[in-house]
């Protein structure tokens, strides 16, 4: 009954219980340079609202952003950071946003000391870690 009465109330006063017409449902996916997505990834949108949000295990996140332009900010551990400034959100764009975020390697060559170093993930191989010289 009261959820009848809210939404009454809201044709009334000229809104409908959807998204208001100012209002997008913008979706984000961060991916890495070979297209793999991108889990966990902090994306933070500053304008006239900040929203902040995580990408989800398919890498990808969806907010709710009122028309404007923003300063939008991506970044994980191990990758660059990447930063877009002036992002307009409004009708005539898509609602999608794809990002690709570069790998960040340590700057070590041989040894790294006690370093919290980022972990890139690797590919296993089948092939021998030792490979013989003697080969007839």
């Amino acid at each position: 009954m009261l959820l009848s009465v809210l939404e009454w109330h809201a044709v009334m006063m000229g809104q409908s219980s959807s998204t208001p017409s100012n209002i997008a449902n913008l979706r984000a996916i961060v991916v890495d340079p070979s297209g793999a997505v991108i889990p966990n990834a902090e994306v933070t949108f500053k304008g006239e609202v900040t929203v902040m949000a995580k990408t989800a295990q398919e890498g990808s996140i969806q907010v709710r952003l009122p028309y404007g332009r923003f300063a939008v900010t991506i970044g994980r551990r191990g990758f660059e950071t990447t930063d877009l400034i002036g992002f307009s959100v409004d009708t005539s764009k898509p609602p999608v946003l794809r990002v690709v975020l570069e790998v960040n390697l340590p700057r070590c060559v041989d040894y790294c000391g006690d370093q919290d170093m980022d972990v890139v993930p690797t590919v296993p191989s089948d092939l021998p870690s030792v490979i013989p010289t003697n080969i007839p």
